[in-house]
């Protein structure tokens, strides 16, 4: 996709872009994600509601919302019930679950906006090296910032492991590049906007001198 952009979408004015959400992995309807997460909910029913009132809270009809993947693990109905129920208007990456449910069929997005040439993908695996900031999900807890190197490993599931932390920002030979975790978890179960996103990498970088 380009925003003036966002490509596929055309050029929005500055204070349209600023209302733009993020989210990922919300897995509407996905009990265990409780478990595996550790989500502070009793019961899935619990979980469901909680994140339907901070997103309706947050997020106007008006507002775009960029769902990263994952958002619910359903059947189609149960899928337009939540897609009616939340504001917004929403557009569906493909993530590891669901894209049947959803029929999303971007695989990834590009967005300019304050200084930045972004790529969005759900899949840390598939970040992109030519642009200046990922926006992922599919970690869920596992970080909210973090930098990877081309050259670096992969995991035991094929996932692009980032940087220690112990070397973010140091003087390596080495292709970096770094990466926002966008996924409901991190976030406190609500959607966010670009400009939340990016005051909360440029504190990172900061953090470690980048």
């Amino acid at each position: 996709m380009s925003f003036g952009g966002i490509c596929g979408l055309g050029f929005l004015e500055k204070d349209t872009i600023s209302r733009l959400f993020f989210t990922a992995d919300t897995h509407f309807s996905h009990k265990n994600i409780i478990k595996y997460c550790e989500r502070p909910f009793d019961s899935v029913e619990e979980m469901n509601r909680v994140l339907i009132s901070k997103w309706n809270e947050r997020v106007s009809d008006d507002d775009i919302v960029i769902i990263n993947g994952d958002f619910a693990l359903c059947n189609r109905s149960e899928f337009k019930e939540y897609d009616k129920v939340l504001k917004g208007k929403k557009i569906y990456i493909k993530g590891s679950h669901g894209d049947k449910t959803t029929k999303a069929v971007i695989n990834n997005m590009e967005i300019q906006y304050g200084g930045h040439r972004m790529f969005i993908t759900h899949d840390p695996k598939y970040i992109s090296f030519q642009h200046t900031l990922n926006l992922t999900g599919h970690v869920h807890r596992l970080w909210k910032v973090a930098q990877f190197n081309k050259y670096g490993g992969f995991g035991e599931y094929g996932d692009r492991l980032p940087v220690e932390e112990k070397e973010i920002g140091q003087p390596i030979k080495a292709v970096t590049v770094n990466a926002v975790n966008v996924g409901t978890d991190v976030w406190d179960f609500v959607p966010i906007t670009i400009d939340e996103i990016l005051t909360r990498y440029r504190h990172w970088c900061e953090e470690h001198g980048i």
